[in-house]
């Protein structure tokens, strides 16, 4: 029993070691490059794919988004890549309706190093629980990243400007960064078969953040992905701490020059997500009546504030700023404020600057 513990233990290290040496996918492929045709090797049967008494089963999937563009369009054969779902790498994380796994990525012709070696890469997979909803809401969350302006994932300089990270300390100021991570395709088994679940293929970005742990400045950059997505149209529907992702960074420097001190966030899980074709689909109908464009906006309205009270609690939780007059603010835990009751929350959707509105109890 003792042998077999430290065997485990060896196993778990030189996997550890192997993942630390595969870099991470971190660089945007152009849609005309990604992997129109994915080879999976799911020796664990994560994907469901091999049926009893099979072993070293492989199965095709092609990628339904982003939607292939013709080769005609782009002078470059279809690209075929392999996808290594090894039993023995582990989990990254569970949702409610999908789990997510490390996995080798091995890059097609375009991405060959010296002597035609394929590209390896280590790349977050997200698979969907076996009922049709998680299917949904997998193929859903596809769709969203597809439809992301590049942007949300690109790391760039400059800054935001946020009415509601200012404070007595700050003026708004919030660095402009990713938002979500980059999407590197949503792909169907090949043949409809009913054999294999969807996977979704992402950046890697690090785990969960405490939002204890973190400073002002660092939870106003979370929170900010918020209007960096209301602002086209984006709505995640799911705004919560599990959903917002830490790693070292910048991811400007090599990985060995990294720390928390300058830690990277993204925004994960569209599942529940929402885009400006969902949204304003109807709206946009030509026969669509005025009355109901006005419901369809009050719906948004009422949409967007649900999620901005969510991610207010799930980002800074009772550590609060309170605007009490024009230039003068509490700032501390709630619960500490015993002569502050909430009497109404607020947001001014066509404002920036929106803050907070308490009633103060004397």
């Amino acid at each position: 029993m003792k042998n077999r513990r430290v065997s485990q233990k060896v196993k778990l290290q030189v996997i550890h070691t192997e993942l630390q040496e595969v870099p991470k996918l971190e660089q945007r492929i152009p849609q005309h490059l990604l992997p129109e045709i994915l080879i999976v090797k799911d020796d664990g049967n994560r994907t469901n794919s091999r049926k009893d008494g099979e072993s070293d089963f492989e199965i095709k999937y092609r990628r339904l988004y982003p939607k292939p563009t013709t080769n005609a369009e782009f002078d470059v054969p279809r690209t075929t890549a392999h996808l290594d779902l090894t039993a023995d790498l582990p989990r990254i994380g569970d949702g409610m309706h999908a789990a997510v796994y490390h996995a080798y990525l091995s890059l097609g012709e375009p991405f060959e190093l010296v002597q035609h070696q394929p590209a390896k890469v280590r790349v977050a997979a997200k698979i969907a629980f076996d009922g049709a909803t998680d299917r949904r809401m997998l193929e859903n969350e596809g769709q969203i990243y597809d439809a992301l302006p590049t942007h949300f994932s690109e790391d760039w300089s400059g800054f935001n400007a946020i009415g509601e990270s200012r404070t007595n300390y700050t003026d708004g100021r919030v660095p402009a960064t990713a938002v979500v991570p980059k999407f590197y395709g949503y792909f169907v088994p090949l043949e409809e078969s009913g054999r294999g679940k969807p996977i979704l293929l992402l950046e890697e970005c690090g785990r969960p953040i405490n939002p204890s742990s973190l400073t002002l400045a660092e939870r106003a950059i979370c929170f900010a992905f918020l209007h960096r997505l209301a602002s086209e149209n984006f709505m995640q529907n799911s705004f919560y701490a599990r959903n917002i992702l830490i790693q070292p960074g910048p991811l400007t420097l090599p990985p060995h020059q990294r720390s928390l001190e300058n830690a990277s966030f993204r925004l994960i899980d569209f599942g529940r997500g929402k885009g400006p074709e969902l949204l304003l689909a109807e709206y946009k109908a030509p026969l669509t009546p005025a009355s109901r464009r006005r419901e369809i906006e009050e719906e948004w309205i009422a949409l967007y504030r649900r999620e901005r009270a969510v991610a207010m609690d799930a980002i800074f939780g009772k550590l609060v700023t309170i605007r009490l007059g024009f230039d003068r603010y509490y700032e501390g835990e709630l619960e500490l404020a015993d002569r502050i009751r909430v009497r109404e929350f607020v947001v001014n959707a066509d404002s920036a600057a929106g803050f907070h509105s308490w009633d103060i109890v004397h």
